[in-house]
């Protein structure tokens, strides 16, 4: 602790004005408080402690921007620039989760410092890709908004282009990054503040912080008397067994869908399509709402493979009364239903 007269010298004298000391005294006040304080207060380490010229020590607590007594040089300290970049898929954002401090294993949006030579948007980019894996034009990227952090960064929030989720690559596990998922809210408790309120914003904009159901197709087909099911992978439901399927495209029937749908996963192609009955599923934790119409059809040639293995892990037939664990929530509310395609094995 130090003395009760370097204490009342600090607070009278280096608190004083500029105004009411001569310009040429100020530093030689400085010199000779330097003087009388402990060596250890003086050469303390910390974020701005010395003079990024010479060297020499600053005193503790001294404001910005700050001049050194010994070479008068006068150094700021300015806001960083973080650019962090809202990329659109489907009816959601892309979050992911950090494997880092600060707030490790919390959601954020991807983003990170601009490094110098970079503009906001390259950087943008770069921090996307090196995150997420997906490429992003830097022209695409335009400006969302800009908040100031409480730990003096200056955050510039910019927007891709949307995109698909058929159009995404496969999640690579990274330094910083242990999972890439997208959402259609924004979800509480994110690693940043700033994040949630521009995801917010986001949302609020595009109208889908509440969206309404959509339409998914989903196709039985059938082999030998047994069906075809895939794991999923990057999704919700990841982890789950699916027969497969997707979105209802704007103007497609729904035997179109689950003919495009069936070829582009597995790579088979399908015949004898017929509508079966439909499913209503809500997934609380991910807050998305499908309603789920339900194909059959017979297996007409090809072999099955797994054409999107960022979506997959492996295809494989199984009999019905023997359908894998555990079951996506649109089988398994159909098997509540107890329907059961004609053709199949018991």
């Amino acid at each position: 602790m130090l003395p009760l007269f370097i204490l009342i010298f600090q607070l009278l004298i280096l608190n004083m004005p500029e105004s009411l000391i001569l310009k040429n005294d100020i530093s030689e006040i400085r010199r000779l408080h330097r003087s009388v304080i402990p060596f250890a207060e003086q050469n303390w380490l910390g974020k701005g402690s010395h003079c990024s010229y010479c060297g020499s020590p600053f005193l503790r607590g001294e404001s910005w921007p700050r001049t050194c007594d010994r070479c008068r040089y006068t150094s700021f300290r300015n806001p960083i620039p973080v650019a962090v970049v809202l990329v659109p898929v489907d009816d959601g954002l892309v979050f992911i989760r950090r494997s880092i401090e600060p707030r490790k294993g919390r959601l954020a949006l991807p983003g990170g410092y601009v490094n110098t030579g970079e503009t906001w948007r390259e950087a943008g980019a770069r921090e996307v890709l090196e995150e997420t894996g997906i490429a992003l034009n830097p022209e695409e990227i335009q400006e969302f908004m800009v908040r100031s952090a409480p730990d003096d960064t200056l955050l510039i929030f910019g927007r891709a282009r949307p995109r698909g989720a058929r159009d995404l690559p496969a999640f690579q596990v990274t330094d910083e990054t242990t999972e890439r998922v997208v959402l259609p809210f924004s979800p509480p408790d994110q690693a940043f503040r700033l994040h949630g309120d521009a995801a917010a914003a986001h949302f609020d904009q595009t109208g889908l912080q509440n969206p309404r159901p959509r339409i998914g197709v989903a196709a039985i087909v059938v082999k030998d008397g047994k069906v075809l099911l895939g794991k999923r992978r990057n999704a919700h439901g990841q982890g789950t067994w699916q027969f497969p399927g997707g979105h209802l495209e704007y103007g497609e029937s729904v035997e179109d869908c689950a003919r495009r749908e069936v070829w582009e996963e597995a790579g088979i192609r399908i015949l004898d399509l017929r509508i079966g009955p439909y499913t209503n599923d809500r997934f609380e934790a991910e807050r998305k709402h499908y309603i789920t119409l339900f194909v059959t059809a017979r297996y007409e040639s090809g072999s099955v493979r797994r054409r999107e293995p960022h979506k997959c892990e492996g295809w494989a037939w199984f009999r019905w009364s023997r359908l894998p664990e555990p079951r996506f929530l649109p089988i398994q509310n159909l098997m509540k239903t107890g329907f059961r395609p004609d053709g199949l094995s018991r």
